[in-house]
């Protein structure tokens, strides 16, 4: 093994000190107490940590038996560096130049390393000499794997730690307050540095707008272009959207054009707008703009775009979207085919813009990232992980929807509708707890994706307010996540919709109803949308007529316990909002337990862990007067036996000419009696 590595700490500007790979230390001295698997004093290189690492790994602890025995005391430490060993005299100046923290949780360095300005006494060096050991003992580590991973999950080893004193326990990193010391392994970018089959340091990162992160954007994007068969063409074009920016070549030359309609490649920029910004693109500024573009004058954020889209490899103009007075004509762009190649960069609509964009370039706080088809990059080389803070995209079916006419080469397979149907709902839920910043844009931030789904699915299948009437009673069967999902009290959806709410919302096991005599019917919809040829967009009012089985709810203040007479209770409610006329339960979530009355209807009751009385009876006082209704959706059969009975519960809006309900929760049925329910009224209903 060849190369250079630099060793710096990962948290604080220590100092940085670059040393060979073969050997890292120069000590004259060496400890005379070896580890277990170094049955003879040996140089300290990159090579032996990662052999102890083979022997023993966790990314929670000391190795017990497989750490470097560097040496027995701070006073060997000491007396190496003063020897002249470069390695041991960085440690002894991390040491030296970091203050204590008393506060200091029990594995973190909270102080950063001040140097000489750090008084010797209060040092972490003087804390360590208090300690009745203080051997050090060095291991590698990565930091890219999580706590329940192992070393076959390591693909980088980029950090070197440093620790004092005995080991304790398995969750105690020493048996100091503090954890050990650790210090980064950086290589020059784009050096293959490897130890087996294990790739040795993690690439230096710069500052944002360097030639360096250029030179890696512009890297990652000619090998996309010419490497992966799966990703988009090098040479496509797409329709532009109606206006863009061109950028020019030097600040000073940028301008709003026309595209008419051509074809060209493009880029666009995602960003959170944070707020109102100036200038901005209206159909007052727009012929200025097309003259000039004042580049100095523009949000930061957009002097950015258009520089590294300067830097890429050819210039390309940059979309930018027309506001407020020209709204309907932009909502109707969206449904072109500018997610093809851009990310759709409106108020920070970052869900589908991560999902539509075949390629990204993103800039984060110290680097910047990339993702396509076949993967994921890093500018310091790290490979993606679960608890890496970039976006993910767990999906299979989707890809193929969202941009398969632009892959490269012949392949593309054939859609499985139900495995895109459960991956939609899993969509709808990653979606639904995302900010916006117009709450009015809850379905349009969601349209692209819509649009491209609905292409393939079953002909006559159409979009209902972001469910499927291919698969309506599915799309009814949505949830609550958090203790809440509040309605929006600005019309937007339909209640029986997800977009009601910006809570988050998720689906009971997606799985169809099996049972058909049960099944709700769906028979007709009405919707009505800002624009008329947006079916996607926003909706000024909509409803859907259906025909099913329905039976009365009486809602209860009183409060029982779950093991109270158990054999009644026969499911469970889950409200989308909290009643002030209802009491709420102890447990984290307003579980209701509901219980079949002699006459057969329902009635349901809050739980209460500290009322618990034996022979209790119903309290016919504590009703409240408020009627709801029990709507039949349909009946799940498992595999592994067991049904249950999904069914939305409905209220009656008041002050409406006819009768219309809207949604006000869910319910569970566990094993329903289907002879009970076959007494329940059939009737027709209009939700809205």
């Amino acid at each position: 093994m060849h190369g250079v590595a630099s060793f710096n700490t990962r948290r604080f500007p220590y100092p940085v000190l670059k040393l060979g790979l073969i050997e890292i230390c120069e000590c004259k001295l060496m400890g005379s107490t070896l580890c277990d698997y170094l049955p003879v004093p040996i140089r300290l290189s990159i090579s032996v940590l990662v052999d102890l690492a083979k022997k023993e790994f966790d990314p929670l602890k000391v190795p017990e038996r497989a750490s470097y025995q560097h040496h027995r005391s701070l006073n060997d430490l000491e007396l190496s560096a003063n020897s002249g060993c470069d390695f041991c005299t960085l440690i002894l100046d991390c040491f030296k130049g970091t203050p204590v923290n008393e506060k200091a949780l029990t594995w973190i360095w909270r102080s950063g390393w001040i140097g000489r300005a750090c008084k010797l006494e209060d040092s972490m060096f003087s804390f360590f000499k208090k300690l009745p050991a203080t051997d050090i003992k060095i291991y590698i580590g990565a930091s890219h794997v999580s706590a329940w991973q192992t070393l076959a999950d390591v693909c980088v080893f980029d950090i070197v730690f440093i620790s004092v004193g005995p080991v304790r326990g398995p969750l105690d990193l020493t048996s100091t307050i503090y954890g050990p010391l650790e210090l980064t392994l950086t290589i020059p970018w784009n050096d293959n540095i490897r130890v087996g089959n294990y790739r040795i340091g993690r690439f230096p990162t710069s500052d944002l707008g360097s030639e360096l992160n250029f030179d890696i954007a512009r890297t990652w994007l000619k090998n996309c272009q010419e490497k992966h068969p799966r990703c988009v063409r090098h040479d496509d074009t797409a329709q532009l959207p109606t206006r863009v920016i061109d950028v020019g070549v030097s600040e000073g030359s940028q301008r709003i054009i026309h595209s008419h309609g051509m074809a060209a490649q493009y880029i666009a920029p995602s960003h959170c707008w944070g707020g109102s910004i100036s200038p901005i693109l209206t159909t007052g500024t727009l012929k200025q703009f097309q003259e000039f573009l004042p580049f100095d004058d523009l949000p930061a954020n957009f002097r950015d775009a258009i520089i590294i889209t300067q830097n890429l490899p050819r210039p390309k103009p940059v979309r930018l979207r027309v506001y407020p007075d020209s709204e309907q004509s932009y909502e109707k762009e969206t449904l072109k085919d500018l997610d093809k190649n851009s990310a759709l960069a409106l108020r920070g609509w970052t869900f589908q813009e991560s999902l539509l964009s075949p390629r990204q370039l993103y800039y984060g706080k110290r680097q910047i990232y990339w993702k396509c088809r076949y993967g994921f990059e890093a500018g310091d080389g790290l490979p993606s992980s679960p608890d890496h803070r970039t976006p993910r995209f767990d999906f299979f079916v989707l890809p193929s929807i969202l941009y398969g006419d632009l892959i490269s080469g012949p392949y593309q397979p054939d859609v499985d509708t139900e495995e895109l149907l459960v991956e939609y709902y899993r969509l709808v839920r990653n979606y639904s707890s995302k900010k916006l910043t117009y709450k009015s844009d809850k379905l349009p931030a969601f349209s692209s994706l819509a649009q491209r789904i609905h292409a393939a699915l079953p002909d006559k299948c159409e979009y209902l307010a972001g469910l499927w009437s291919h698969d309506f009673l599915r799309g009814l069967i949505w949830h609550r996540l958090s203790s809440t999902a509040t309605h929006s009290l600005e019309y937007r959806a339909p209640s029986w919709s997800w977009a009601i709410t910006d809570d988050a919302i998720a689906y009971y096991q997606p799985s169809e109803f099996k049972i058909v005599r049960f099944k709700l019917e769906l028979l007709g919809w009405d919707m009505s949308f800002r624009d008329p040829d947006n079916p996607y967009g926003e909706i000024k009012a909509g409803h859907v007529v259906v025909r099913g089985y329905t039976t009365p709810l009486v809602r209860s203040q009183q409060t029982i316990m779950i093991n109270t007479d158990i054999k009644k209770n026969i499911g469970s409610a889950d409200y989308d909002e909290p009643d002030p006329d209802v009491p709420p339960t102890t447990r984290g979530r307003d579980i209701v337990f509901v219980i079949l009355r002699d006459d057969g209807s329902l009635i349901e009751f809050r739980n209460q862990n500290s009322v618990d009385k034996e022979g209790w009876v119903i309290d016919s006082n504590a009703f409240l007067s408020a009627e709801h209704l029990v709507l039949l959706i349909g009946i799940r059969r498992y595999d592994e036996g067991g049904e249950n009975a999904e069914c939305l519960i409905l209220r009656e809006v008041s002050g409406r000419k006819e009768k219309e309900f809207e949604r006000v929760g869910y319910l569970q049925l566990t094993q329903p009696n289907q002879a009970w329910m076959e007494m329940w009224d059939y009737q027709m209903l209009k939700l809205v």
